[in-house]
């Protein structure tokens, strides 16, 4: 069975690099030293979780809300920018939660939920013009034509054909 690769990855293999990076400089720094880095390598990702979301399983969610909208549908191409992403965002949550000592945690969680939140409404609420029309219960032939030809995901809010099973974007079944 085809599986497809799933946003959570990129987001374990971009906290992977930023923990485990010392291991690449072993010519360079004695074992004690690099034990050292990634030992606080992973109390910065630590701190960093708990300033921005409060528990590591939020700040994890968080990052797989950002990336999942940024698939392309092919692995080659998306771990280009993907793992850059995460990198980068992390950097961000990092200075936000340095912030967040001096101005408080709530401080650091509500600009991080900006950041989410500000990813998700643009990429990948797509269809936010459509839903508002749907809300107000305006309709026309055309929209319930096409509302019974297509389905949308749940996950994403991909428009898909009505005989679909995984979303082509986010890979969650529908």
């Amino acid at each position: 069975m085809f599986r497809i690769i799933r946003p959570g990855f990129y987001v374990v293999v971009a906290l992977g690099i930023i923990v485990f990076w010392p291991l690449f400089c072993l010519e360079f720094f004695n074992i004690l030293i690099i034990v050292l880095l990634i030992l606080l390598n992973i109390v910065l990702l630590i701190f960093s979780a708990y300033f921005s979301s409060g528990n590591f399983k939020d700040f994890y969610h968080s990052f797989r809300i950002i990336v999942a909208p940024t698939l392309s549908g092919c692995a080659n191409i998306t771990i280009l920018y993907a793992i850059p992403l995460v990198i980068a965002l992390y950097i961000y949550s990092l200075s936000l939660s340095l912030v967040g000592i001096f101005k408080g945690k709530q401080f650091s969680m509500n600009y991080w939920g900006k950041v989410v939140t500000w990813f998700y409404l643009k990429l990948i609420d797509r269809n936010y013009e459509y839903k508002k029309v749907e809300s107000t219960k305006i309709y026309t032939n055309n929209i319930d034509d096409k509302k019974q030809d297509t389905l949308y995901c749940r996950h994403c809010g991909k428009e898909l054909p009505k005989y679909a099973i995984y979303c082509n974007k986010c890979g969650n079944k529908v």
